[in-house]
């Protein structure tokens, strides 16, 4: 029997993410993942004690980058969308606020917003000595 691949996907804000995450859950199960969908804290507790799997995180900001090492180190494969990568602030302090170059190390796949927003990530991983380049526009087919 093939083995499926585990996909978390935390909710941090239910009344922002709730449907959008069910959506790409029931995906993502049609296509043979094994989902864990939940509240961030209690799934973030779940990832680190199962084996391997993808984890599809909320922010690139620096808070992140002890969990995100811990699941790369397990062999966790990590996809980001910002979940607050639309929020208006100046390009410099979006990077200073959001995105941290320890994090982006760690993610695997980070999503942009838009053309805008995939620009500015970009630049941010341009920083990296390894050349971050894995930004990649936000398109959803169903």
């Amino acid at each position: 029997m093939v083995s499926r691949v585990n996909l978390f996907i935390p909710i941090e804000l239910k009344q922002r993410e709730f449907y959008s995450k069910v959506l790409i859950a029931r995906y993502a199960v049609e296509r043979g993942f094994r989902v864990f969908l939940g509240r961030k804290s209690e799934l973030n507790a779940l990832a680190l004690r199962m084996e391997n799997g993808v984890y599809h995180g909320l922010s690139t900001a620096q808070n992140m980058t002890v969990f995100y090492e811990s699941l790369a180190r397990r062999g966790y494969r990590i996809s980001v969308n910002d979940e607050e990568g639309l929020v208006t602030f100046s390009d410099a302090m979006y990077l200073d606020l959001k995105v941290a170059p320890t994090t982006l190390r760690f993610i695997d796949r980070l999503f942009a917003w838009g053309p805008e927003n995939h620009r500015v990530l970009t630049r941010a991983g341009q920083k990296l000595p390894t050349g971050f380049t894995s930004v990649e526009t936000r398109v959803l087919i169903f």
